[in-house]
Parts: structure tokens; C-alpha cells; sequence
């Protein structure tokens, strides 16, 4: 049975907005007229009588289509996903059937390292005219059908390549979560491009972050990371760490926060060969850009801090999904999850097979998940009678 767990009044931490007019931590109702949700609750939510068991799934077997499922989103009554390692965008019908494969451009060996190592981020998104896919370098837009319709320039050319963690269309643009790292200081910015062309601009939104440990960033599992989501002209980010999440409205500049029960997690030392690959792989990288050597490794991973939030995503009624960090070493752990009312701040916890990369119908969702030989599959969840 989820248990509420009402938000308390506090002042901001570690989440900092800036250049934003209302601030303050939520005590209730949210303050930003953009972060709604449906009264009622939410249409995908399980109960001790209907749970959620897998349904269809597509990729599975030793010799299957997928290297590594980056992201997954239901569009045009399709699900598409984009393997992170082989180029490709897989189509599927909503009960994963094979539709179509869209062909990228092949990455260069080092680029298709990165965007390996860049796990759940959703660097891929469909709107009404067109698919985008973000490589680490551009932004390239399809036609649904697969056809090319070139890359747009939407990044800036001065942004660190990997350092764009996220690209979401809302309306006529195409918002992007970039981890701006430097020696002493680490911020989530939101940037805002025209999609059909045309410079992009600086929301004015910034979340602060723990800093690189002695001015040193290094690729981590354990290490906390920033998470943002937008749904509609609501945008929503933590730095993974923090009980605390902001809400930010892109149309008022208005924002608040919402606490979020303390969750105990032990920290987990990372081994020395981690950390050698990592830095290793970013040096190689870098001379394959011609980008000086520098001490700073690969943007979105943790310096100092303890991970506790790993994914987040907004349902189609307005509740936020919020997947807790699992044991370590254990990827068939049963998902722990907090899902929150946007527009009221509360907070329930529930437990999920997996966890949803995208919403399908009411009552069901899209999750990456590993067979027992290691294959990376795309699977449908649907809530069933318990039994």
C-alpha cells in the first residue's frame, strides 16, 4: 500500500535558482502555476490490486539488435530507442513490433565509448515533424519515416562535447540540460533553442552542485549526478543527492521546491581501475578533438557526495517518478520508487519491476531491461489483477 509522505518548509540547500523572482521551499500547493497534476491521482499508479507485469519485449537473446538502450520515447503511436553504442534508432509499434531501424552517423570509436558510459540520459526526443538525436557533438534531426533531415545547430559550438546531458522539445524548442563543470564550480543550465533554427539562450536556471574533488572530475557509478525533466512548461531538477527538488516554470520564471524524504544510502568506494579507464578514455577523446589535456573528466558524473536519485520522469498526468538508487551490484533488485504530485509537493513510495522510460496508455509503461545473458531489451509493463 504507498504511504503519503507530506513535504515540510525549509530553505534551499544545494538547489539554487537564480534570476528568479518567487523562490522559496514548498509547504503545500506548488507556486509554479506551470507544475500541474491531475486530481485524482495518477492513471499509471499500482495499487494492492492491479500490479504491473511484463507484457511484450523486444531485443531479447544472446545475439539481439541492442548494444545499449539509451532512451526510449512514445511518439506518433510508436516507441522509439536509441542504442547509445551502434547508431541506430529502432521503431516499434506500441506492442514491440519491429517498424523500422533509422541509421545515424557512425561515431567515431571514441564518441561511441562515451555514449556508452552516458547510461539513462535522454539525448533522443520525437515531435509531430521530426526525430532528434543528440551524439555528443550535435543535435541530427529524421524524418519519422528515417530519412535524414540533416543536423541542426542547436549546441552551442563553445559547449564541452558530453557536456549536454538531456534534450527535451517543449513547443517550437528544443530545451538541453548541460553539466557546466570548471575547476572549483559545478551547475545544471537550461538552455532553449528555436527548432526550427536560431541561436540558442540561457534559461534562467541554475542548480548548484557539489564542486569537482580537488578540482578533479572522474567518471563514477556511485558518485551523484543532475537529473532534470520537463513536462509541458514545468522543468523539474536535483542534483542526485539532495532531498531537495526544484520546480521551475519557463514561462513565469517562477520557482519552488519540494523536499523529499531522506533516503540512507552507505557510499561505495569506486576501484582505482575505474577511475584510470575513465580518465584514460577522456584523454584519448580529447586528442581525437584536438582539445588540450585538462584535468577535468567527463561532465554529468560526481565529485564529492553520495547518489540516491538515478532517474526521474513526468507521466502524462503530471506526477513525478523518481527511481532510488538500487544495491550495488545488483541489477535484478526490485525498483524503489517516490512518486510526486507536481502540483501538491506529496510524496508516495511505491516498487516497480522496472523502472519506466516512457509512458504508454494509461496503465502501462517502457522500460530498458538485461536478459540473464546480458542483452539490453526494450519491454512493455501492464497493470494486471494481482493475484
Amino acid at each position: 500500500m504507498p504511504s503519503r509522505m507530506p513535504t515540510r518548509s525549509r530553505s534551499i540547500l544545494l538547489l539554487i535558482c537564480a534570476a528568479v523572482p518567487a523562490l522559496g521551499a514548498s509547504a503545500g500547493r506548488s507556486a509554479v502555476p506551470s507544475c500541474a497534476a491531475r486530481e485524482g491521482g495518477s492513471r499509471w499508479e499500482p495499487s494492492p490490486a492491479r500490479q504491473y507485469r511484463a507484457k511484450e519485449a523486444f531485443g531479447r537473446g544472446t545475439n539481439g539488435p541492442f548494444a545499449g538502450i539509451q532512451s526510449v520515447v512514445v511518439a506518433k503511436d510508436a516507441v522509439y530507442a536509441n542504442d547509445s553504442k551502434s547508431s541506430v534508432v529502432t521503431v516499434l509499434s506500441p506492442d514491440l513490433k519491429l517498424v523500422r531501424r533509422i541509421e545515424l552517423r557512425v561515431p567515431t570509436q571514441g564518441m561511441g565509448i562515451m555514449m556508452g558510459t552516458m547510461g539513462n540520459r535522454r539525448l533522443l526526443d520525437v515531435t509531430d515533424s521530426a526525430v532528434y538525436v543528440y551524439d555528443g557533438k550535435g543535435v541530427t534531426a529524421f524524418s519519422h519515416a528515417g530519412a535524414s533531415l540533416g543536423e541542426t545547430r542547436l549546441i552551442p559550438a563553445g559547449l564541452a562535447p558530453f557536456s549536454v546531458i538531456g534534450i527535451q522539445a517543449v513547443g517550437p524548442n528544443l530545451l538541453f540540460g548541460v553539466d557546466s563543470i570548471s575547476r572549483e564550480e559545478r551547475h545544471l543550465q537550461l538552455w532553449s533553442a528555436p527548432l526550427k533554427g536560431g541561436a540558442a539562450t540561457r534559461v534562467p536556471f541554475d542548480v548548484a552542485l557539489r564542486g569537482p574533488k580537488g578540482g578533479v572530475m572522474v567518471l563514477s557509478r556511485n558518485n551523484p549526478r543532475p537529473l532534470w525533466v520537463a513536462s509541458g512548461r514545468c522543468v523539474i531538477a536535483s542534483d542526485g543527492e539532495n532531498e531537495w527538488i526544484l520546480r521551475h516554470a519557463l514561462d513565469s520564471r517562477m520557482a519552488d521546491t519540494i523536499r523529499l524524504p531522506r533516503l540512507e544510502v552507505q557510499a561505495q568506494a569506486d576501484g582505482d581501475d575505474d577511475n584510470e579507464k575513465a580518465r584514460e578514455l577522456l584523454g584519448a577523446l580529447q586528442a581525437r578533438r584536438g582539445v588540450k589535456s585538462n584535468p577535468l573528466g567527463a561532465p554529468g558524473v560526481g565529485g564529492t557526495g553520495v547518489l540516491r536519485w538515478t532517474d526521474m520522469i513526468v507521466d502524462p498526468d503530471g506526477y513525478l517518478w523518481i527511481e532510488l538508487r538500487r544495491p550495488p551490484n545488483d541489477a535484478k533488485a526490485a525498483v524503489h520508487v517516490y512518486r510526486v504530485n507536481l502540483a501538491t509537493g506529496a510524496v508516495e513510495k511505491d516498487v516497480l519491476p522496472a523502472f519506466p522510460a516512457a509512458f504508454g496508455p494509461p496503465g502501462s509503461y517502457y522500460a530498458r531491461a538485461t536478459d540473464a545473458s546480458g542483452t539490453p531489451y526494450v519491454a512493455r509493463y501492464e497493470l494486471t489483477p494481482s493475484r
